[in-house]
């Protein structure tokens, strides 16, 4: 029980350490309409920031929208530069696995469009997913093949630690 629960700490730690939040930055420059980058994949908790210049803006906008190459409805975040009349930055922390779509709307109708994304993902963890092993991790999200299981071992030749078999008369 002891070393379950020390290797449950252990990977918690692990988990923790791994899983640090990344930022990443959307830009604009005023002599191109485009989003540096346009597409940016990341984690849970990570955090986007937008430096947002010339006559350029970041609004948050369904998937049918930007699909269509739209402006309307918006459906989250809208930053905006300083020469229309925003502060140029704009920060959100990602905290749903899905895709954000967002425009400039004063751009959208060009050829190429001026439109991004950023895909939110859950973080990977490797470890054993089966419940019934004895080195389950709750927290994995991908079975990495380590699961080890309680054995009956009748000649005794290996030491096997379940807590719910009894060797030789004790536990």
């Amino acid at each position: 029980m002891i070393k379950n629960l020390l290797s449950t700490i252990i990977l918690f730690f692990f988990y923790m350490v791994v899983s640090a939040q990344s930022s990443y930055t959307i830009a604009t420059n005023g002599s191109t309409n485009l989003f540096l980058p346009d597409t940016i994949e990341c984690l849970l908790g990570d955090t986007i920031h937008f430096d947002l210049d010339g006559d350029h803006d970041a609004k948050e906008v369904s998937k049918s929208t930007w699909m269509a190459n739209s402006i309307a409805p918006g459906t989250g975040f809208y930053f905006s530069s300083v020469s229309i009349g925003g502060s140029g930055k704009g920060t959100i922390v990602v905290d749903s696995v899905r895709y954000h779509y967002f425009v400039c709307t004063p751009h959208i109708g060009l050829n190429p469009p001026m439109k991004g994304v950023i895909i939110v993902n859950s973080p990977k963890i490797y470890g054993c997913t089966d419940s019934l092993a004895t080195n389950y991790n709750s927290l994995a999200t991908i079975d990495d093949s380590s699961c080890t299981y309680c054995t009956l071992d009748s000649t005794f030749s290996s030491d096997v630690s379940c807590d719910s078999l009894i060797w030789d008369g004790s536990t």
